[in-house]
């Protein structure tokens, strides 16, 4: 696609760095590759779905169970409703 859109480098050239760019994956944790043969929107869709996922299964991990209220007698909001 890009050879046929732009034409600035040869097939093979376009595929040798393809492969360096897949080549990323066996050694950078969390590194995706997205599909992009069914078409733009879906590739799109799919990097922002990827993208949110990650970004709240940070949010869970690194998220800290609720302080107790002063005067909760040592319960937390939670515990409390």
């Amino acid at each position: 696609l890009l050879y046929a859109r732009k034409r600035e480098h040869s097939p093979e050239v376009l595929e040798a760095q393809r492969q360096k760019l897949l080549s990323l994956a066996e050694r950078i944790p969390n590194f995706t590759v997205v599909d992009a043969t069914r078409g733009a929107d879906a590739a799109r869709r799919r990097a922002i779905w990827i993208m949110w996922n990650d970004i709240t299964r940070r949010r869970l991990q690194s998220a800290k169970p609720a302080a107790p209220r002063p005067d909760s007698g040592g319960l937390t909001l939670n515990e409390m409703a």
